[in-house]
């Protein structure tokens, strides 16, 4: 192949160097040679150049569809029972309010007309399962009415069951027994203690089953200590043994108790004292079931008394103030489910307003003392749901909100709450 390509050249260089033009002839085609068919095999055709094709883009990822904001998980309802006194200058008056505390501020569902409660619904509680109440009417005539808490709606409602009179004057505190069989309820006006069997099938305290009125006055508090005045009635946790304050003694009664048959009997010693003047008010039990505290109206004390449950007795074993300020009432006691702080209000004071609430560890070591409005009038307060301390004001008819930190110090919520006449008692449901 490089022969001939070198050949061809060479002819091609004699034939145009230096040569004449050659007249132009019509001449008839000939047949090419081997050589030239050999050339023209040899030279390749040129060939179109095919059109670049660019690889196609890998498509972009898309971006990731933003993540949608959690829908908020609504709070529990909590709700919360209040007993107010009922305003005597109307027919009828709210007896019972229920709010829900898991809104802030408190959101009232509904009331419990008086004509329902009774008057004076001042103190309540309820079966251990929480499905029925039982409401003293602190008045001469004083009774107990019997509520079943109906659940079948979006919130519990109260059913009134019924109602049965106690025989004494001012019923001012109830407790009910675990097996739901009795209740137990302590009357002010004149001291005393009165069991009232609970029916199995309609769930109404309707006969009383065993009375004990108290002698003797103290009298060392005039207009306070001049009779027995019965102010609480606390269960032992297994039920065996009952308690009752009598602030016109200065004592607390300790009682056998029988929870199949509801019979009472003295135990021995009859009573515990407290120093002359004090006035026993309101007890609680420590969740170790090994301890009751008290609280003093007057001397404004919290005692720590150690229980032998074996025995059904107390013997003290600490005291402390619970505030300095004079002329003050103390008010109600509440123990954390956990048992690591014990809470107490003050109410009115002398000439120096004193309304507060303390908090002390379970030791009765002072963590704080958190002033309330000015003669408020803390009469009662309750524990509610997510560490909230709710206390009730009988003398301004409305609440006062704290956040209960994990050191037991208090927070304010400085929340408005709403308006309520005279709330007595606060009782959470839920």
């Amino acid at each position: 192949m490089k022969t001939s390509v070198l050949y061809l050249f060479a002819l091609c260089v004699a034939t145009t160097a230096g040569s004449t033009p050659t007249p132009t002839t019509t001449s008839t085609p000939t047949t090419p040679t081997a050589l030239e068919f050999e050339l023209f095999a040899a030279t390749p055709a040129p060939t179109t150049p095919k059109p670049q094709v660019a690889a196609p883009m890998a498509p972009k990822p898309l971006a990731p569809a933003p993540t949608p904001a959690p829908t908020p998980t609504p709070k529990p309802m909590s709700l919360l029972l209040v007993g107010a006194q009922t305003d005597g200058s109307k027919a009828s008056s709210p007896g019972i309010t229920v709010y829900d505390a898991s809104k802030s501020p408190l959101q009232q569902l509904f009331s419990v007309s008086s004509t329902l409660t009774g008057n004076m619904p001042t103190y309540m509680a309820l079966t251990q399962d929480k499905n029925y109440l039982y409401v003293t009417n602190e008045v001469t005539a004083g009774q107990i009415v019997s509520f079943a808490i109906d659940r079948s709606g979006a919130s519990p409602t109260l059913k009134r069951l019924g109602a049965m009179a106690t025989n004494s004057q001012g019923p001012v505190h109830i407790a009910v027994t675990s097996n739901q069989r009795f209740a137990l309820v302590a009357s002010y006006t004149v001291g005393s203690i009165t069991v009232l069997a609970i029916d199995p099938a309609t769930k109404v305290a309707n006969r009383i089953v065993s009375q004990v009125v108290f002698p003797g006055a103290a009298r060392v508090v005039p207009g306070r200590q001049d009779s027995s005045h019965a102010h609480c009635v606390t269960l032992s946790p297994d039920n065996n043994y009952a308690f009752v304050t009598d602030l016109g003694n200065d004592k607390i009664m300790q009682f056998k108790f029988n929870p199949t048959t509801g019979a009472l009997t003295a135990n021995s010693p009859a009573f515990v004292t407290v120093s002359p003047g004090a006035l026993p008010r309101h007890m609680a039990f420590h969740p170790n079931n090994q301890q009751l505290y008290l609280v003093t109206e007057r001397s404004n004390q919290v005692l720590r008394f150690s229980y032998a449950s074996t025995s059904g007795l107390l013997t003290l074993a600490k005291a402390v103030k619970t505030t300095q300020v004079a002329g003050v009432l103390t008010g109600a006691i509440r123990i954390t489910a956990d048992g690591r702080y014990v809470l107490v209000t003050n109410r009115y004071g002398g000439s120096t307003p004193g309304d507060s609430i303390a908090v002390f560890d379970a030791d009765l070591k002072p963590i704080g003392d958190y002033v309330l409005k000015a003669w408020a009038g803390a009469r009662d307060f309750a524990l509610g749901a997510n560490n909230t301390v709710i206390v009730g004001e009988e003398n301004t008819n409305t609440f006062e909100t704290f956040l209960l930190q994990a050191n037991g110090q208090l927070v304010p919520t400085k929340v408005v709450q709403p308006s309520l006449f005279k709330p007595q008692v606060l009782l959470p449901l839920s």
